[in-house]
C-alpha cells in the first residue's frame, strides 16, 4: 500500500510521501490554480467543523491549546504540500515559521440571520487554502444567529478526512471524549413478513460476483437518472449550506435498531436520508419519482485498520474508499430500512470494499497527474449524491473548561448533493451541502428528516408491538436532567456519609 513514507532533512525537519487521495486533492489544487479556458472546473474541496460552545472562547484562548495538544503532534499541520518527481510530499515548517495569524482568525461578519451565516459558511468553500502555508484555519465566532458562539475549523481535503478532522477537532483538542456504548437489544420485533429472509449458498456466491462487478465496472459503465439533486456532468461553481435545525435523539435512533434485528445505527440514518430525499422528489412533482426510479450516491467507507492510531501520520490523512447503494425511494419506511440494511451488508460481506482500496493504492497512482482530477470528476458526477456519517462523542466535551453543545460538519464535494451526519452526546444532525448550480434551497430537503425519523420509528413500533400505543424513548439531554437532577438531590447524604466515615479512601 502507499503509505507515508518518510525521511529527514539536514535541519531536522520531516518529509512524507503522501497517501494516494491526499496526492489527488492537491493535484485538483494545482490544476485549479493553473486553470486554462475551456478546461473541466475543478474546485479546492473543504472540509468544515463547527463547534457551537456553551460560552464565547477567544480565538487568544484556543490558539495555545490547539497548538500545544494537536498541532505540536501532526506533522501534516505543521506542512506545506511539494511536487517531488510526480508525486506529493509533505515538508514540515519549522514552528516558528508558522504564520499564526493567517491560522487562527477571529470571524467579524455581521451574522444577524441564518441565510447570513449559510452564505458564509457557502463563501469558505470557494475560498483555496494557501498552498505555501498548511492548509488549516480556526475562526471564533463570539455569536451566531442561533445566539451560541462558535468555533470554525476548515481544512483542506488535502490534509485529512473527516474522521481525521473528528480526531484532531474533538479528541485531541477537548476534554471528556467517550466512545460509544454497546446496548442490549429489546424482545419486540417487527412482524415476520417484514424481515428478509437469510440468503442460501447460491444468494451468498451471487451476492459476492456482485460486490466484484460492482467494484471493477460501476464508476466507468454506470451512469445515475438525471434528477434535481444531480450535477449536470461538471464540478459545482458553488454550494449551499443548510443543518436540520433541530438535532435528532439517538435514542429514537437506536430504539429503532432494537426493534428491527440485524440492522445497525448506520442503517437508519442511511434510511432516514432515503425517506427525505423520496419525500423531496414527491413534493416537487420529479418525473423520476414519478416513475418509480431510484437514484444512487456514493457512501465513505474507512479502510483504516480498527486499532489505527489515526493521530499518527502514518494513518491521519485520507484513508478511505467511497462505494455506492441505492437510495431507494418508494418502498415504504420499513422496507427502506431493510433495503439500506441489505445495501451495507453486502458491503461488509463482498469483496466491494478490498476491490477499491487495491485500485486505489495500486492503480491510481499509475494515472497521469494531467488526467487524475479530470477522471475522478468525472466518475463523482455520475452519481446523485454522496453520504458520510461520523461519530463524534457519546458525551459532552470541553476546551479550556467551555462545554461544546451541539458539533456539525459539512464538505463540499463534486456531487450535486453531499449528506453529513455527525453523532454527538445523543444528538445526531444531518447536514446539506448542495451545488448551486442545481438551484435548489437545501432547507427544503432538510426539513423533511426530523418528521421522517418520526415516520419511521412509528411504523416499526406498530409492526414490533401490535395494538400497544406508540411509546418515544425519551431523550439523551432529558435522560441527562434527570440524572442531573437526582444527583444534586444525593450529594447532601454523601457530604455527611463522608464526613462520619474518615476512613474512606481518598478518590
Amino acid at each position: 500500500m502507499h503509505r507515508t513514507r518518510w525521511s529527514r532533512g539536514p535541519e531536522g525537519l520531516a518529509s512524507a510521501r503522501a497517501d494516494v487521495f491526499s496526492h489527488i486533492f492537491n493535484v485538483g489544487r494545482i490544476n485549479f490554480r493553473n486553470l486554462k479556458p475551456g478546461a473541466k472546473p475543478c474546485q479546492p474541496l473543504t472540509i468544515a467543523a463547527f463547534l457551537y460552545l456553551d460560552a464565547p472562547l477567544p480565538v487568544e484562548v484556543i490558539r495555545p491549546a490547539f497548538m500545544e495538544r494537536v498541532v505540536s503532534k501532526i506533522m501534516r499541520l505543521r506542512a506545506v504540500t511539494r511536487m517531488r518527481r510526480g508525486w506529493t510530499h509533505f515538508d514540515e515548517v519549522a514552528p516558528e515559521d508558522l504564520d499564526l495569524d493567517y491560522h487562527f482568525f477571529t470571524i467579524t461578519e455581521t451574522l444577524d440571520t441564518e441565510e447570513q451565516w449559510e452564505a458564509l459558511v457557502s463563501s469558505w468553500s470557494k475560498m483555496p487554502m494557501d498552498g505555501d502555508k498548511p492548509m488549516w484555519r480556526i475562526g471564533t465566532a463570539q455569536r451566531l444567529p442561533c445566539g451560541r458562539p462558535a468555533i470554525v475549523m476548515l481544512v483542506d481535503h488535502t490534509v485529512a478526512d473527516g474522521l481525521s478532522l473528528v480526531e484532531m477537532a474533538c479528541k485531541m483538542l477537548c476534554d471528556g471524549f467517550r466512545a460509544p456504548q454497546r446496548t442490549s437489544t429489546t424482545t419486540s420485533t417487527v412482524a415476520d413478513e417484514h424481515m428478509p429472509s437469510r440468503p442460501g449458498l447460491f444468494g451468498r456466491m451471487l451476492r459476492s460476483i456482485r460486490g466484484v462487478n460492482k467494484a471493477l465496472f460501476e464508476p466507468f459503465s454506470f451512469s445515475d437518472r438525471p434528477n434535481s439533486l444531480k450535477m449536470k456532468g461538471n464540478v459545482p461553481e458553488g454550494y449551499t449550506f443548510a443543518t436540520c435545525p433541530i438535532p435528532l435523539c439517538l435514542n429514537k435512533i437506536k430504539e429503532i435498531k432494537r426493534m428491527v434485528p440485524g440492522t445497525t445505527v448506520n442503517d437508519v440514518m442511511l434510511s432516514l436520508s432515503a425517506l427525505s430525499v423520496a419525500q423531496f422528489f414527491k413534493e416537487r412533482d420529479e418525473p423520476l419519482y414519478r416513475k418509480k426510479k431510484d437514484i444512487q450516491t456514493t457512501f465513505i467507507v474507512e479502510t483504516r485498520p480498527r486499532d489505527a492510531a489515526k493521530t499518527d501520520d502514518k494513518w491521519f490523512g485520507n484513508d478511505f474508499v467511497a462505494t455506492s447503494m441505492v437510495y431507494p425511494l418508494h418502498d415504504g419506511p420499513i422496507k427502506t430500512l431493510l433495503r439500506c440494511h441489505r445495501s451495507t451488508t453486502a458491503i461488509k460481506t463482498t469483496a466491494d470494499i478490498p476491490i477499491r482500496a487495491f485500485v486505489r493504492d495500486r492503480v491510481l497512482p499509475l494515472v497521469p497527474n494531467r488526467s487524475i482530477t479530470d477522471i475522478a470528476a468525472d466518475i463523482n458526477c455520475k452519481f446523485t449524491g454522496n453520504t458520510s456519517n461520523v461519530f463524534v462523542s457519546d458525551s459532552k466535551l470541553f476546551i479550556a473548561g467551555v462545554g461544546i453543545d451541539d458539533v456539525r460538519f459539512a464538505t463540499f464535494t463534486p456531487f450535486g448533493l453531499y449528506i453529513g451526519i455527525s453523532t454527538y452526546n445523543g444528538k445526531v444532525s444531518y447536514n446539506i451541502v448542495l451545488a448551486k448550480d442545481l438551484g435548489v434551497n437545501p432547507h427544503d430537503l432538510a426539513r423533511h428528516i426530523a418528521p421522517q425519523l418520526d415516520v419511521l420509528y412509528t411504523k416499526v413500533w406498530e409492526s414490533a408491538n401490535p395494538g400497544i400505543p406508540v411509546q418515544f424513548p425519551p431523550s439523551t439531554a432529558a435522560v441527562a436532567a434527570t440524572t442531573a437532577s437526582q444527583s444534586a438531590k444525593d450529594q447532601p447524604a454523601k457530604v455527611e456519609a463522608a464526613a462520619a466515615d474518615s476512613k474512606l479512601p481518598e478518590e
